[in-house]
């Protein structure tokens, strides 16, 4: 559990460090009205276009000697689901790499934080040591390579599969980079290369090492009882790398490919049309359906049913900054109560810790503004950032 709190951890330390960028209300940032209240059913939604396959296997070549830039065999076709026209459209049009029974999705909008920064290049160098901090092999491929966080890679997202033995966790950046050249990067670290699923007329690759190092590409925190690391994988397409276990990685490039129903398509759309997907930095969750114990979400916070949160920066001014909003619901009034006074707690933690840090007005306003409420056995929080 301390893996994926870490991985949290990450996602919050990107809030905190965008809300210090924001200042003046922008209002392009707005929450556009969207009520906190749980997310009705929406209507059956007009037929468009895009159309995303059923579960269908997907063959790839055993062969670690074939070249990386050579695509995967096309799946057979299969039966098709729409996809609601607000997730079909950017930005939310990005998910189609996400396989369907996740439980919780993070985005981070990292060339906004530099763009509504007053100080873009400080902000910038911040999300940079953050992601140093997570993968520093896998940042240095991307160096290499000429990708810079913030610029190349525009978007990041932290992935909560379902939960499994193994630390079931994708991080993904997007974005108009070389692929090219970071293929040629990731062949120099020792990794087996084969063909992944990709979309039509584009080629992807699965980079995948068996025992690698603490410090190998994409290498995974392993808990301390661990006899030899995991074997991670990283996935290589047209504006999209994805580090993770290998078999969470090569359902990533399926769903992408369209061999696999993707997460707009799942429960979870639910709460992904309920968020402002324009928001800097967003996250939804859903605990996997059955009972609790197969489910990751509820051993984190007991007795959650759903989640979203949301942080909708501004540009640079000496004004109001942005809005952070959060609602959870939770199997009973207690555990919803249980809920909001830890919140508090965290609160009040994280100012007392950032106080004397270049964040410290931040971790401020987020403990002093902040209104937790509790609902019967829904936790509706905001604050200005």
């Amino acid at each position: 559990m301390v893996l994926i709190h870490k991985r949290l951890v990450w996602a919050v330390g990107v809030i905190l460090v965008t809300a210090a960028c924001g200042r003046k209300a922008a209002p392009a940032l707005e929450t556009k009205g969207q009520s906190l209240e749980k997310p009705v059913a929406a209507a059956a939604p007009v037929a468009v276009p895009l159309a995303v396959p059923e579960p269908a296997p997907v063959a790839l070549p055993s062969s670690a000697s074939e070249s990386a830039s050579e695509s995967a065999s096309a799946p057979a076709p299969s039966p098709k689901r729409l996809v609601p026209p607000k997730l079909a459209a950017a930005p939310l049009s990005e998910l189609a790499f996400v396989p369907a029974d996740v439980e919780a999705v993070v985005r981070v909008d990292l060339a906004q934080v530099g763009s509504r920064s007053e100080h873009p290049a400080e902000s910038l160098k911040t999300l940079d040591f953050l992601i140093h901090a997570q993968q520093p092999a896998a940042w240095q491929v991307l160096h290499d390579s000429g990708i810079t966080v913030g610029r190349e890679i525009a978007t990041m997202y932290l992935v909560v599969g379902p939960k499994g033995n193994a630390d079931a966790t994708l991080v993904a950046g997007l974005g108009r980079f070389d692929a090219g050249r970071l293929g040629v990067g990731l062949r120099r670290s020792g990794a087996t290369v084969e063909p992944a699923p990709a979309p039509p007329g584009q080629t992807a690759a699965l980079f995948t090492w068996k025992h690698p190092s603490a410090g190998a590409v994409g290498a995974l925190e392993q808990p301390p009882s661990a006899a030899h690391p995991a074997a991670v994988a990283v996935g290589l397409g047209a504006d999209l790398v994805v580090f993770g276990p290998p078999a969470l990685v090569r359902r990533a490039m399926a769903a992408r490919a369209g061999a696999e129903i993707d997460v707009r398509t799942s429960p979870l759309a639910d709460e992904l049309l309920a968020v402002d997907a324009t928001a800097t930095v967003w996250g939804v969750a859903l605990p996997a359906p059955g009972k609790d114990d197969k489910a990751w979400l509820p051993t984190i916070v007991p007795g959650v049913r759903r989640a979203r949160f949301q942080a909708a920066l501004a540009s640079p001014g000496p004004d109001i900054d942005g809005l952070f909003t959060l609602r959870a619901e939770f199997g009973s009034h207690d555990q919803a109560t249980a809920f909001g006074d830890k919140l508090r707690q965290v609160l009040q933690t994280v100012a007392l810790l950032g106080e004397r840090s270049p964040l410290g007005s931040g971790f401020a306003k987020l403990k002093n503004g902040a209104i937790v409420k509790i609902d019967e056995n829904v936790v509706i929080a905001s604050a200005a950032l």
